[in-house]
């Protein structure tokens, strides 16, 4: 059950981060277009605005100083996809022990608080 939790929660990870990706592009021109004025500014927000940290910052910049929005919007807009996945490394291996995934060997029994291998009783 939680294998398929997780697998799910990936998933829907990656779909966030892709249009995460888009609204960082569309924000790295904003920002670019403000500082430069260059129309051609949309080839260079596709390259910039698809690196993570670096796309990121820009569309910070862009989204506080072109379109008006508080910082604090648009650092959880741009960077929510690195919130969750520290969230998940951090939550996941406590999810695994409440839910009783435990790991045996193929060749082993459990037998109340002690495991066997094969042939050992």
């Amino acid at each position: 059950m939680i294998e398929k939790l997780y697998a799910k929660l990936i998933i829907m990870q990656m779909l966030g981060h892709i249009l995460m990706g888009l609204a960082q592009m569309v924000a790295t021109y904003a920002v670019v277009h403000h500082i430069f004025g260059v129309t051609g500014a949309i080839l260079f927000s596709i390259f910039i605005g698809w690196t993570p940290i670096i796309g990121s910052i820009l569309s910070v910049w862009g989204a506080t100083e072109v379109w008006g929005w508080p910082w604090y919007w648009s650092v959880l807009l741009f960077f929510w996809p690195n919130i969750i996945a520290l969230l998940l490394a951090l939550l996941l291996p406590a999810l695994k022990k409440l839910g009783g995934v435990d790991r045996v060997k193929p060749d082993t029994q459990r037998i109340g608080d002690r495991i066997y291998s094969r042939g050992e009783r």
